[in-house]
């Protein structure tokens, strides 16, 4: 069958069910948290908005279009598509101006990586949207791009980073179990057109900056140190709502203007009832001197002089960051008498196009380094017990903790979520194939070295050293780390039975924990299993 051509499931002839075969024909054919595709894709719709007819869909062909926005004179949307057979082999799209009257499409623009939240500009000059140019693939820092166009609405000139000198990401940083930040961020136009505000991150936080269009360097409007702003919005008198949250804060929405910033809602009072502990930031050197940055909470209990039990929790990605976000999961942590250590190693977001490109090829290596410092740097406190340290991680931070208790018994206890243990393996079963070959490096099973470097860091190849008791969990059907993988790391500690497992399923979930039940069976499980084991 044609790509494109078949549905997801067939109906049979005298069956009175359709068929739930699936039939696959593309690469890209599932994502997490949306689950499998079938023949389907993303088009573009149209709908009065008095309701005086039904919605008329603009764009067809099988290819995905995305991130629409209206040209201001209401004549055409633009949009992002890779109208090309091989679309699902290239982490690449372009940009495609739509006729509303007819549906034609034209060509705006071609972009050598992936483009998003495209914004057209108040007089129609300019498109402004986030992006880059592929040039380290899924490692490339995110930058905020704007297009000249010329009077038939295409592109008059190349696009151009308004970002790029600063080497950091643009859009919101730092992890929160409680944040909702958007997925692709870019930038908003000013109301005069004449320059574009965005939010840009730097050690875990992120601020407000504006940038002209023309003529000018990008100046940073909230010098926030250990806050986060999470999202933004402008008002055509030239407020703007901020929302706002810190170690301690959810958050909440402040009105920004002339400077400063005044508290509009207080969405969670009961956070002041709560014996929160605020995070702090220390840093410490890193494998080969580098500078880092940790994250010490203390128990909510903490008195001078004493040791404690302490947690330590590995981020995501790899390019994931930690920062000023209230974390839930750390809190009932140090409310049930824990010290909590987390950091960002090379690898992360937030420190520039070099240290997130380091851990590329490198997974378990200076990386481990970083985190194993910063655990010395945080025992060095007088805080930490060094004889009851535990470690957890979540994907990428799962990885690291079933590579951690491969690698050192210093741990007394382990949490690996969502891990990646075979990252041979690990290719050919994520709903993202690309991205193993390079985070390893260009090693693949067909490759010349027959994936070899893939297999030399994978936990699983170590677990025979495993001392740890471990607790291995996952969402049931995860796409991105599929269950498979915890499977694997469980079943060989099962076997091998030098310490204590046990594997935790969450029905219904993918790459994640959303429901309520489960988060709070998961944090349940997560101070039992760290109680048991650390405070004997």
């Amino acid at each position: 069958y044609a790509a494109g051509s078949k549905p997801a499931t067939e109906q049979k002839e005298g069956a009175s069910e359709p068929s739930q075969v699936k039939v696959i024909s593309r690469l890209k054919f599932r994502m997490d948290g949306v689950g499998y595709y079938g023949d389907k894709r993303t088009h573009l719709f149209v709908i009065p908005a008095d309701g005086s007819a039904k919605a008329r869909q603009l764009t067809s062909g099988d290819f995905d279009h995305q991130f629409p926005t209206w040209a201001p004179d209401g004549k055409a949307l633009y949009c992002t598509a890779l109208r090309r057979p091989d679309a699902d082999d290239l982490n690449r799209s372009d940009i495609w101006r739509v006729a509303v009257a007819t549906g034609e499409t034209e060509l705006v623009w071609e972009n050598a990586g992936p483009v998003w939240g495209l914004k057209a500009a108040p007089d129609g000059r300019h498109l402004l949207f986030g992006g880059h140019e592929n040039q380290h693939e899924g490692s490339t820092t995110p930058e905020l791009l704007i297009l000249p166009l010329g009077h038939d609405g295409l592109a008059a000139g190349v696009a151009v980073s308004l970002t790029h000198k600063l080497d950091r990401p643009i859009g919101p940083a730092g992890t929160s179990d409680l944040r909702a930040m958007p997925m692709f961020s870019s930038g908003e136009w000013a109301s005069d057109g004449k320059g574009a505000y965005f939010l840009l991150g730097a050690r875990g936080d992120s601020n407000l900056w504006y940038t002209p269009i023309e003529g000018g360097e990008p100046i940073q409007l909230t010098r926030y140190v250990d806050r986060t702003v999470a999202d933004f919005s402008l008002a055509a008198d030239g407020k703007i709502a901020l929302i706002i949250g810190d170690g301690v804060n959810p958050d909440d929405i402040f009105l920004f203007a002339k400077g400063d910033s005044r508290r509009l809602t207080d969405h969670n009072p009961i956070a002041r009832e709560l014996a929160l502990v605020v995070p702090e930031r220390f840093t410490y050197e890193g494998a080969g001197g580098r500078q880092m940055d940790g994250w010490l909470m203390r128990p909510a209990d903490y008195e001078p002089g004493r040791r404690y039990p302490t947690v330590l929790s590995i981020h995501g990605g790899p390019h994931g960051a930690y920062g000023s976000g209230l974390m839930v999961y750390f809190q009932a942590l140090a409310g049930a008498g824990f010290a909590v250590i987390y950091t960002n190693p090379r690898g992360s977001q937030t420190y520039g196009q070099q240290f997130a490109l380091d851990v590329v090829g490198d997974w378990g290596g200076q990386d481990f380094v970083d985190i194993m410092n910063g655990v010395d740097a945080a025992v060095a406190t007088g805080v930490v017990d060094p004889e009851r340290l535990g470690v957890m991680g979540w994907s990428y931070g799962g990885f690291m903790t079933s590579w951690t208790v491969t690698q050192t018994d210093r741990f007394k206890a382990a949490i690996a979520g969502a891990p990646v243990v075979n990252r041979y393996n690990f290719i050919g079963t994520s709903d993202i194939p690309w991205f193993m070959e390079h985070q390893g490096g260009g090693s693949n099973p067909w490759g010349e070295d027959g994936g070899a470097q893939l297999l030399e860091r994978s936990p699983i190849r170590y677990a025979n050293r495993v001392t740890t008791p471990t607790m291995v969990v996952c969402g049931e059907g995860d796409l991105r780390c599929p269950i498979e993988q915890a499977e694997q790391f469980y079943v060989a500690l099962k076997r091998i039975g030098k310490a204590p497992t046990v594997h935790i399923r969450y029905p219904g979930e993918y790459h994640g924990v959303a429901r309520p039940e489960h988060k709070l069976d998961r944090y349940e499980r997560t101070v039992a299993w760290f109680r048991h084991y650390l405070t004997k």
